[in-house]
């Protein structure tokens, strides 16, 4: 018995002073941490905190404050993970991943997804919860009010921004077992009628599906005709119903040409952008006289490389390139990071060259925003604002185009709808878009030297990491550059302006996206 307790003694001590348990930073230092990567977000973000502002009902104010008061106590590398993911989890802005560097043991576990025996689906935008199969509506979750768990959820533990985008993420972390309550998995859940059930979680076969780079699949549609199918696209047709299919924008070959994508079909590399432009095109072409409405569908479309060359094929009139504005740093005076900044864009160094010779930098505080530009610098070699014409005009002879989005709708497909709607008339349809556009981003990586000292390091998203001599703690990306409208808009966290709404509800909710493509043809294509 006392060799045992002697090792089980033995055991704990060794375990208390691994380097994973030992205080990686004391209080003082964990305090100074959390302002410093406060002070560089307050710096030199460009939209997240007023997205925040705007969007939520927990302020940047009170949600930094919320977690300010965590950070005050000596951690070891552990509990430093768990503060920052915390905080990460609320970090408003879709495209800045934050990422913890401390290295730290892993498990060995196995990656598991998990499939839960309920359900838990949801209506929009007359929020409520029911049980996908019964349809009972749900009103707690291990016998706390659902609504609380949402709202909690909303404001704290996601990056999404709209209700419904939030209501899409908090449904799968249920049901694939990620969203906790009070610390502890679901385990019940309680129905209006007084019922309950038992959640348990089943393991299941990970999807070998890559979201990102697998062509589309068409699925669901053998009442349309398939015109064309590219890579990323397809064009269908019904009666005189012409429909654009586009899984995504990311092309990892690129462009495969020009923005105008000129040069023959048949010369051009598969699987670019410009590859899919012409096909469709030549089967727009081919149907143009038996088609009246012509329909987008980016309906979980989250975005990928600069479209350019898809808004200078369909857009049925002039356009101008994405408006963005920068903020005046001193990372801007910084050659290497000005240029990751702006996407290596020779035109953009021109832009930074003729606002700095012509007075108008140095008129602007530190701080504060530069003009308004072209984010991709095509109407000219300076990143202007003119008019950049549309290769053709065979969309124009549509009676009506329509767009149909919804939370999934993010990124460059953002833009796709934002350009379309203000320069090609376009009509909205569905479910507002994920309005989550920030292209431009500063990466922060904050470390300990070999002195001891904090410290951090800046560099745009798009460069290679510097050399750092010290240990590396974890790594922020901040907004840099804010997306706007002709007025000066903020962008992020507005989506366009819905023509049609079409609710989610108990009936549709599972397929949900064939609905929206039937309502919108059902008022719009009669």
């Amino acid at each position: 018995m006392i060799r045992l307790l002697l090792s089980t003694f033995l055991l704990m001590l060794i375990v208390s002073f691994s380097p994973i348990n030992k205080p990686l930073l004391n209080k003082k230092q964990t305090h100074s941490l959390f302002e410093m990567m406060i002070s560089d977000i307050e710096y030199f973000d460009a939209e997240m905190r007023l997205t925040r502002d705007n969007n939520k009902e927990v302020s940047w104010e009170d949600y930094q404050a919320f977690h300010k008061k965590n950070w005050n106590k000596s951690v070891t590398p552990k509990e430093l993970k768990k503060l920052f993911l915390q905080f990460s989890r609320g970090y408003l802005n879709g495209h800045s991943h934050l990422e913890f560097l401390y290295p730290i043991e892993k498990t060995g576990k196995p990656y598991v997804e998990y499939e839960s025996n309920v359900k838990l689906g949801y209506t929009y935008p007359d929020i409520s919860f029911y049980n996908v199969e019964n349809g009972n509506r749900i009103v707690s979750i291990n016998d706390e009010p659902i609504e609380e768990i949402f709202w909690d959820f909303s404001n704290y533990k996601t990056t999404k921004i709209k209700s419904n985008a939030v209501l899409k993420e908090f449904s799968s972390y249920f049901n694939q077992r990620y969203l906790r309550v009070s610390g502890e998995i679901p385990f019940l859940v309680s129905y209006e009628d007084q019922g309950i059930d038992s959640v348990h979680y089943i393991t299941v076969e990970p999807s070998d599906e890559d979201i990102f780079f697998d062509g589309l699949k068409l699925d669901g549609y053998e009442d349309w005709e398939t015109v064309e199918k590219g890579y990323k696209v397809a064009l269908l047709k019904k009666n005189d119903i012409a429909l654009i299919k586009i899984k995504n924008f990311i092309y990892l070959q690129g462009f495969g040409g020009d923005i105008n994508c000129s040069g023959p079909l048949e010369e051009i590399s598969d699987s670019t952008m410009c590859k899919d432009v012409k096909l469709l095109m030549r089967g727009l072409e081919s149907i143009k006289d038996k088609t009246n409405y012509l329909i987008f569908d980016l309906q979980d479309n989250l975005g990928g490389n600069e479209n350019t060359p898809f808004v200078k094929m369909f857009c049925p009139a002039p356009f101008t390139d994405t408006r963005v504005q920068y903020r005046k740093t001193e990372l801007m005076e910084d050659s290497l990071t000005r240029d990751a900044l702006n996407y290596f864009n020779p035109n953009a160094e021109n832009w930074y060259n003729s606002i700095r010779e012509n007075g108008v930098y140095d008129k602007v505080d530190y701080g504060d925003f530069l003009p308004a530009r072209g984010d991709f610098c095509q109407a000219d070699d300076e990143c202007g604002l003119g008019t950049i014409q549309p290769n053709n005009d065979v969309t124009s002879k549509f009676e009506k185009i329509i767009i149909l989005t919804n939370d999934g709708t993010g990124s460059s497909a953002d833009d796709f709808v934002f350009r379309f709607k203000e320069f090609g008339g376009a009509l909205v349809a569905g479910q507002p878009q994920g309005a989550d556009l920030t292209y431009s981003l500063i990466s922060v990586v904050y470390y300990i030297d070999e002195k001891g000292n904090l410290d951090r390091v800046y560099y745009g998203n798009a460069q290679e990491k510097p050399s750092i001599a010290g240990k590396e703690l974890f790594k922020i990306n901040i907004p840099y550059a804010k997306t706007i409208d002709k007025h000066g808009k903020m962008l992020q966290g507005n989506p366009a302006p819905m023509d049609l709404l079409v609710p989610i509800t108990h009936k549709n909710f599972t397929n949900i996206k064939r609905d929206v493509l039937d309502r919108a043809i059902e008022y719009y294509c009669n």
